[in-house]
């Protein structure tokens, strides 16, 4: 092997090293297919688990990592050997190229689209969740971490109901610690895990009797989950 494709080995090491480690609806609450009490567990200004503000990582380097067509596979450099990517490498990849902005101030677009009231949220939503993204990228937790956090409220999002507190805890820990103390953890994060599961699913989308976004992929879990209780 030449020294050529000796160095694009430790380049592309070096690749996989940093992205394993990684990793408009209605202005009446009442018409959201969540009430207040839904998905919202019990949270006291001691509890733990809210944090408070994080430290922020200034600035993030993410490599473009190429793509073939239809393989799942890093492209082939020299003599380098395919390496296959997981479903969950992919939607991570997909959702840094539509989504990273290292320019954007994210704290003050979350503040302003949060504050806004709904029917007027619809011109930032772009803004709003490349923001979110980023907020998550510099928060020092791989974002794989949040992403398992955001199905598993897609999948509970689809029938109204209350969560026990140790369970809301284990489900969303880490967006609770993210939200830093705002009220209702779905409002602030169901746009983007709405987003996030378009990304990744090819399922045809709809409104249940709940009016809750769901498809047959959720559908399924959620029957899953319910005969395991």
């Amino acid at each position: 092997m030449n020294l050529k494709n000796r160095l694009l080995l430790i380049l592309l090491a070096d690749v996989i090293a940093i992205t394993a480690t990684a990793c408009s609806t209605p202005n009446k609450r009442a018409e959201s297919p969540m009430t207040d009490t839904v998905l919202e567990g019990s949270l006291n200004d001691d509890d733990s688990l809210r944090g408070g503000s994080k430290d922020i990582i200034d600035e993030i380097i993410t490599p473009t990592i190429p793509i073939t067509g239809n393989d799942n596979s890093y492209e082939n450099m020299g003599d380098t050997p395919s390496i296959e990517l997981t479903p969950e490498e992919i939607l991570e990849i997909s959702l840094n190229e539509k989504l990273y902005d290292a320019n954007i101030d994210y704290n003050l677009v979350i503040k302003n689209y949060l504050d806004m009231d709904y029917d007027l949220r619809s011109p930032m939503k772009d803004d709003y969740l490349r923001a979110i993204y980023m907020l998550m990228l510099n928060s020092g937790i791989p974002i794989q971490t949040y992403l398992k956090e955001l199905h598993i409220m897609m999948v509970m999002q689809q029938i109204p109901t209350c969560v026990p507190e140790d369970i809301w805890y284990a489900s969303f820990g880490n967006l609770i610690v993210l939200s830093n103390g705002y009220p209702s953890l779905f409002e602030m994060f169901i746009d983007f895990a709405t987003f996030v599961h378009e990304v990744s699913c090819e399922e045809e989308h709809k409104l249940n009797d709940y009016y809750a976004y769901t498809c047959k992929k959720l559908e399924e879990e959620l029957k899953l989950s319910l005969s395991k209780q």
